[in-house]
């Protein structure tokens, strides 16, 4: 499906991405996020090193897939040498690493060796990063001087007092709501995709735009999931 809005945010990510400044999307759930994020990546991954990772905690699983992306892209780590499976590798990982703060220490350390390679500095982006922990900050903190991250949050999650000197580092980017005319460009998208019949197509899309309150999950939700009449 075409990408609806959001082109301001995007450019705003994008040059903060580009200028190596880490960026923070905000809004609530069913705001355009996860489809903003995908929708940078490819551009991003034309300049560097990109991962997507879906969610930050547990804190053991993010530093698990960090690991797995940076050695699908050959970014390597001290005292370790890359096999090919991928799982000989985790678990050579972990049996040298055993806990999360070594964990996070030997991907700090083998980022900071990458990037005195000259290499370009690589992209993280998060899809969900509300649960973000006092524990976590400080690795993430070091994580984000070797690396540019990009994350998404609910807008409560910004202040919360053990993240503050995190997102202090970061770009904040706002995602409101369509506007009505962008709105109304996804609700005639999204009814032509599930092909929706309505008596009255006219107030059936002009009701959608009203009730939608200019949020793309629910013009999503309305269409998908309440009939036409009820509309």
């Amino acid at each position: 499906l075409e990408f609806v809005g959001r082109k301001q945010e995007g450019h705003a990510l994008l040059r903060a991405a580009h200028a190596q400044r880490s960026a923070v999307l905000v809004a609530p759930p069913g705001y355009g996020k996860t489809a903003l994020l995908q929708v940078v990546k490819p551009a991003l991954e034309e300049r560097a090193v990109t991962l997507y990772i879906e969610k930050l905690a547990p804190f053991s699983s993010f530093l698990l897939e960090l690991f797995k992306g940076f050695r699908a892209n050959r970014v390597t780590l001290e005292g370790l040498s890359y096999s090919s499976s991928e799982s000989e590798d985790v678990k050579l990982w972990r049996k040298f690493h055993t806990n999360a703060d070594q964990q996070a220490r030997s991907l700090v350390e083998g980022l900071k060796a990458y990037g005195e390679r000259g290499l370009a500095r690589p992209f993280v982006l998060v899809d969900e990063c509300s649960s973000v922990t006092a524990s976590m900050v400080p690795w993430l903190l070091m994580l984000e001087e070797q690396c540019t991250f990009v994350f998404a949050v609910h807008p409560a999650t910004l202040y919360k007092s053990p993240a503050k000197r995190l997102w202090a580092r970061f770009e904040r980017i706002d995602l409101p709501p369509l506007s009505p005319k962008e709105s109304k460009e996804l609700v005639n998208l999204l009814c032509s995709h599930y092909r929706v019949v309505a008596e009255d197509e006219r107030q059936y899309k002009t009701n959608l735009v009203s009730m939608s309150g200019g949020i793309p999950g629910e013009v999503n939700r309305l269409i998908r999931f309440v009939s036409a009449g009820d509309i």
